[in-house]
């Protein structure tokens, strides 16, 4: 009778080691077939399109670093690397700096992230006297997630024109994506000095000033914004609320 015992129960740890191994085979199976397995929730968007698909780091790194050659950020705003530039491409008109600008923007809705760095940077050698290259560039360095790089390039637009709303708006976003709260912050009251209704102004201060706890003034921006028909998203007015009552008129 032991001996029949000890037979069933190896009989039935075999079963589930051949189930388990059914299994495992049936997922390696499927993430190879044509339909592919769902990548972790913070993959980044670039390992699945463009020009980073397969390229290991290092490649992708030699390549950012030549798709930004010709310009220096160290200083804090974007100045000419000239013996470099000249390597890069030639000083012309604003127009074949817009080409440029305009391939870059295209290849930044691809996601083609790098190559719209390399585009924006020859928009800027082509013609450095005009902001809005200036902000093309910031943009697509934001993208690839180079945030002092694009703060540079921002300021560098602001350096030009002053007054440029688009410009103030940009930079805050660059701002606060750096972490850098009351920055972007002072940012977007110049933003609103220049323009008192620019709503989605109104609902990125209100989202700022929460996350500095000043949030009866968050509520200002969160009620201004709604009433310029900017939409406040609900979780971010529940988070609000739940810590400061909206106040009554």
């Amino acid at each position: 009778m032991p001996a029949l015992c000890f037979m069933k129960e190896a009989v039935m740890v075999f079963r589930r080691l051949t189930l388990a191994l059914a299994i495992c085979a049936c997922c390696l199976t499927a993430c190879q077939s044509s339909q592919p397995c769902n990548p972790p929730p913070d993959a980044p968007t670039e390992a699945r399109a463009g020009e980073d698909t397969a390229p290991p780091s290092h490649y992708r790194a030699e390549l950012l670093r030549q798709a930004m050659r010709g310009l220096r950020y160290d200083s804090g705003r974007v100045e000419i690397d000239e013996p470099v530039a000249a390597t890069v491409a030639e000083r012309g008109t604003l127009e074949q700096a817009m080409a440029e600008y305009e391939r870059g923007q295209e290849l930044l809705r691809q996601n083609r992230r790098i190559q719209a760095i390399e585009a924006h940077t020859r928009a800027v050698l082509i013609a450095p006297e005009a902001a809005v290259l200036y902000e093309g560039l910031g943009t697509a360095l934001l993208a690839k997630q180079k945030g002092p790089e694009a703060i540079a390039a921002h300021r560098s637009a602001l350096v030009i024109d002053p007054d440029s709303v688009t410009g103030r708006f940009n930079l805050a976003q660059a701002l606060q994506r750096a972490g850098r709260f009351d920055e972007a912050v002072d940012t977007l009251n110049g933003v609103l000095g220049l323009e008192p209704d620019h709503a989605d102004a109104h609902a990125r201060l209100a989202i700022l000033l929460y996350y500095l706890q000043r949030d009866a003034e968050a509520w200002v921006h969160v009620h201004r914004a709604e009433s310029l028909g900017a939409t406040v998203p609900p979780q971010f007015r529940e988070l609000l609320a739940r810590r400061t009552p909206e106040p009554v008129d």
